[in-house]
């Protein structure tokens, strides 16, 4: 199964989507996406029942240091 959850940064901004096999992420973890790119996974921002069947959550992140 392949969850949908929706990146977004520090400030609110909508980095694009994301598809993956957990359905959980915890913060301080790191995702990787296209071309390399290191995220830090800040925060999960569940969303309400209007939205939940375009994706699971939002998932604040920020550049993996």
């Amino acid at each position: 199964m392949t969850f949908r959850y929706r990146l977004i940064d520090e400030d609110g901004a909508d980095l694009g989507p994301l598809a993956s096999p957990r359905s959980d992420w915890v913060p301080g973890e790191q995702l990787s996406r296209r071309h390399g790119e290191t995220l830090e996974v800040l925060g999960v921002v569940e969303v309400d029942d209007e939205h939940r069947e375009l994706f699971r959550a939002y998932i604040v992140v920020r550049p993996a240091s």
